[in-house]
């Protein structure tokens, strides 16, 4: 049997090699998973009810509801991020491959000076980083160009290392140490730039379902007493009949979000710094009606 062909234990295909692998890492890493998906979940329903004046602390959310808010931030930042690192990975081995085969040619040797020119993008990067952050620390408009300066800069310094070490100009004793602080670095940018779009996703839907209650399902209460509800659209009638359990009636609510036998409540004409969140318990004395739309 010839010593180049694979053992019977062993997978000749790269594809599956490749799944085996990354389902492999996958698994052994549920715990990290699934705290990065929770904490991007508190981000966007913290941003979100924050809108409305509301404190997750007092949503009691578990576990689960956070992940599962995650899903909608995780998937399309997965998708992205995945097309990006193929595009990249499959760039990367055409400029290294190219690089190797030409460094030592006379017609281009200008090529020793790709790493240095890589090492000046990533100092220009940081310097930029720097203005931002120093004046405007508190402001938002440039928010989110702090992680992506930050990544931008890493992944060039990462370049020029592999760069130098293709065309052998690194410093052996250095390389390693500066290829674990950059790849850091790298993670940084990624979840920094994440909890930003967390944040500003949960804020964005805030801002939709404000503007658009009616998207939100619509709520009428009854109430045996008289409650200190009020708001833009609100309705407050007396119920006059011998037979009622009831005796006033609350429409023009909306839903914001039900956790057990609590109801987080919002007038349908809701307006920021005007109007007010209700947070309300189902009770014998208070029946809900919850209806669609």
């Amino acid at each position: 049997m010839s010593s180049n062909q694979p053992s019977r234990g062993e997978s000749s295909d790269p594809v599956s090699t490749a799944f085996t692998s990354f389902f492999g890492a996958l698994a052994s890493q549920v715990v990290i998973i699934t705290a990065v998906l929770y904490y991007f979940g508190w981000l966007e329903i913290q941003a979100y009810f924050n809108y409305f004046g509301l404190d997750t602390s007092l949503l009691a959310f578990n576990t689960t509801d956070y992940v599962l808010r995650s899903v909608r931030i995780a998937v399309p930042a997965l998708v992205v991020a995945a097309i990006v690192i193929i595009t990249t990975l499959v760039l990367n081995n055409a400029v290294l491959t190219y690089l190797g085969n030409r460094a030592n040619s006379s017609r281009v040797r200008y090529v020793r000076l790709l790493p240095l020119a890589l090492r000046l993008g990533a100092i220009l990067a940081g310097l930029m980083l720097v203005s931002i952050i120093v004046p405007n620390s508190s402001g938002t408009p440039y928010i989110m160009l702090l992680p992506l300066l930050l990544l931008t800069g890493s992944v060039l310094f990462l370049y020029s290392l592999q760069a130098a070490d293709v065309l052998n100009s690194s410093s052996p004793g250095l390389r390693q140490p500066q290829y674990q602080i950059t790849l850091a670095l790298v993670v940084v940018a990624i979840l920094w730039a994440l909890s930003l779009y967390a944040i500003q996703v949960g804020r964005n839907n805030a801002v939709v379902d404000s503007v658009h209650g009616n998207a939100l399902p619509s709520v009428v209460l009854y109430t045996t007493q008289r409650l200190a509800i009020a708001g833009s659209g609100v309705d407050v009638r007396e119920i006059n009949l011998t037979n009622s359990k009831y005796h006033f009636q609350y429409s023009g609510l909306r839903l914001l979000t039900r956790n057990g036998d609590r109801l987080f409540l919002i007038p349908a004409g809701w307006l920021r710094d005007r109007d007010s969140a209700f947070i309300l318990r189902e009770s014998d004395d208070l029946r809900a009606d919850i209806r669609t739309r």
